[in-house]
């Protein structure tokens, strides 16, 4: 994920993007991927969005609607990471 000129930073935000990323991508392939690693990348993420809100590049509108969406959807990425983690549990990401 990355901003480039042009690009709209609520397409950096969107959620299906986040949501594969901290639902998938971050649990099965980062070794050191932890339910407070996430939470700690998200507080980075908001702390982002605020300097585009405040540097104008990002509506106030665009920032409420991915926070909201990040708020509605971190206890799941959370949980998610955790079941992977969890060597008792069965892979969460095992279809066969």
């Amino acid at each position: 994920m990355s901003i480039h000129e042009g690009d709209s930073p609520f397409e950096f935000f969107s959620l299906y993007k986040l949501s594969y990323y901290y639902g998938y991508y971050y649990p099965t392939h980062c070794m050191w991927s932890t339910p407070a690693s996430i939470r700690g990348e998200i507080a980075a993420l908001k702390k982002l969005a605020k300097l585009l809100v405040e540097a104008g590049i990002m509506t106030k509108d665009e920032y409420e609607l991915g926070m909201a969406g990040i708020e509605a959807n971190l206890d799941v990425w959370t949980m998610e990471c955790e079941d992977y983690n969890d060597p008792d549990e069965p892979n969460p990401y095992a279809f066969f």
